[in-house]
């Protein structure tokens, strides 16, 4: 399951429904397995871990699958890390099989990704530069959110789009049909990826207006 920042949805679980389901996992015996890819894009770098850090204090085996690329902004690099939580007694075996993994898939990854990630956490200067950059970079795209339906609003008087300033991250998906997706690109020049998802961190303050206004005539019939 994906921890914060859904993709392709944008909606997160609240602190309660992820109880919830935890108690459901923890009633069938299944091991959770979270993934983060887009720490510190909800809430806070340090928020962002509640959920590994409730699954890991409560289970006795878990997996929690981290990618660093966007957090730090090293996208093409790929870095990331697997933990994971076994008894005692499996801990070899378990090494043995991640590693076989690893050799087979990766061999041996580049380590420019890791040693950037390296550098800044080590380091309390960079570390607080960095969570500072991280801490903007989730305000832009929060503001980007707010002001797809403050402009929706004002200029069109309606609430369609309202869901998309409560969720986080960089993604959303559009209320669309499949021929409303192909109106849009057919009709306005507007790509849309199959299923309705946009990258909300992508659009700018110029984008925002054609966009609502595409989006409307395509839904609203006209």
């Amino acid at each position: 399951m994906q921890g914060v920042c859904h993709n392709p949805t944008g909606a997160d679980m609240t602190a309660e429904q992820f109880d919830t389901l935890l108690d459901l996992l923890e009633a069938r015996g299944i091991i959770p397995w979270i993934d983060l890819a887009y720490l510190g894009f909800a809430q806070s770098w340090d928020a962002d871990c509640t959920m590994a850090r409730k699954i890991a204090a409560r289970f006795p085996e878990c997996i929690v699958c981290v990618t660093l690329s966007k957090s730090f902004g090293i996208y093409r690099d790929r870095a990331g890390a697997l933990f994971v939580k076994t008894r005692a007694g499996d801990r070899d075996r378990m090494h043995r099989a991640v590693s076989a993994i690893v050799r087979s898939g990766a061999s041996h990854a580049p380590d420019h990704g890791p040693s950037v990630v390296r550098t800044i956490v080590q380091d309390e200067r960079l570390k607080k530069l960095w969570l500072a950059d991280l801490d903007r970079m989730r305000a832009r795209v929060a503001g980007v959110r707010q002001r797809i339906v403050e402009t929706e609003r004002d200029l069109l008087g309606t609430n369609q789009l309202a869901y998309i300033a409560k969720q986080s991250g960089m993604f959303s998906l559009l209320p669309l049909t499949d021929a409303q997706e192909e109106a849009l690109t057919r009709d306005h020049g507007i790509h849309v990826v199959k299923g309705g998802r946009v990258n909300v961190a992508r659009l700018g303050a110029d984008d925002i207006t054609k966009r609502i206004i595409a989006i409307s005539d395509v839904t609203s019939g006209k």
